[in-house]
């Protein structure tokens, strides 16, 4: 199996078709994710200080990623804690594990 790493090196027009040609795509909450979502294509996101419940993806192919803390969801871009736990807490081997069982 494959992973690439687009990240900071195509444009929108060029990942439209990336996506479109992907078993899966991870993100976070952005406007790449909502792409995936429209593109109907599996994905996982993650989501840390905001709420998926909100703006989470419009797609049955999705699984979200998120942990549960009596922080979240703070829609802040900077941690008032200092610690970033609803993101650092979302481990690489969980992303993984989901990713398998997304794409098995």
């Amino acid at each position: 199996k494959e992973i690439y790493n687009f990240c900071g090196k195509t444009d929108l027009t060029k990942v439209s078709g990336i996506f479109s040609l992907a078993k899966a795509v991870i993100s976070n909450d952005s406007g790449l994710m909502h792409l995936a979502a429209a593109l109907k294509v599996s994905q996982i996101a993650i989501f840390g200080s905001t709420d998926p419940e909100k703006t989470g993806p419009l797609n049955k192919k999705a699984i979200v990623l998120k942990v549960n803390l009596s922080c979240s969801p703070c829609f802040k871009r900077t941690c008032k804690y200092g610690h970033y736990n609803c993101l650092k807490l979302i481990s690489p081997n969980k992303v993984l594990e989901t990713l398998e069982k997304l794409i098995s």
